[in-house]
């Protein structure tokens, strides 16, 4: 029988029978060049050039208990789905050098069930009802941004329901005057309301200028 783990991709189960080649999988389109593939031995979903679009109650990624889980982007990749689309139950990263749009037409496009996710260097866009989202913040949701460029969209909120956000290396650009309120749970702009558009974008190093007299 094969090997099942805890990782769906489009309503379909990631098995030691497709890992290596997760291009057929229905819903899955990968690029001439591309790759779509999961290592079990170091929990790595590698994706480049990756489109997967999905229907009702089906997400596009689902991270249903591999801890650590690591998707690494690099090319341009489209998740789109009505319900989640990134949906994640235990601690998830994305890295890499790529590009991430995520689009759910019904729902967040990244959930983080009560858990942590670290968006690390890449290019994120997340447009949904909510666009990064905990529960409801009181689960210890946490989300982490490092040099990464990322636009969260929602209809209701752009970043919502995490108890945390941390920002390393990277800033709010974009609504101006917007920041990460804790009592909130969100990131509100200038008013305090919740930002339905949040950019956030890599700062530069403090510049130093020398005046010679």
């Amino acid at each position: 029988a094969a090997k099942e783990y805890e990782l769906y991709i489009a309503g379909t189960q990631v098995t030691d029978a497709n890992c290596d080649d997760l291009s057929g999988i229905n819903g899955v389109t990968v690029a001439s060049g591309g790759e779509f593939k999961y290592d079990p031995t170091t929990k790595t979903l590698t994706m480049k050039g990756v489109t997967v679009s999905v229907g009702e109650h089906k997400n596009a990624i689902w991270n249903r208990d591999i801890e650590g889980l690591t998707i690494v982007v690099s090319g341009t990749n489209r998740l789109t789905t009505a319900s989640f689309t990134l949906n994640c139950r235990v601690s998830t990263k994305l890295e890499g050098s790529g590009s991430l749009t995520l689009t759910s037409s019904d729902n967040k496009a990244i959930a983080a069930n009560g858990t942590t996710i670290t968006i690390s260097n890449i290019t994120l866009e997340a447009t949904g009802i909510y666009g990064i989202a905990g529960y409801d913040g009181n689960k210890n949701e946490t989300l982490i941004i490092k040099n990464a460029t990322v636009t969260a969209k929602g209809k209701w909120a752009a970043i919502n329901d995490f108890k945390t956000v941390t920002l390393e290396g990277c800033r709010i650009v974009a609504p101006a005057g917007a920041e990460w309120k804790a009592a909130e749970k969100a990131v509100v702009d200038a008013e305090g309301n919740k930002a339905k558009e949040v950019k956030i974008e890599p700062a530069a190093a403090k510049e130093y200028e020398l005046y010679i007299a």
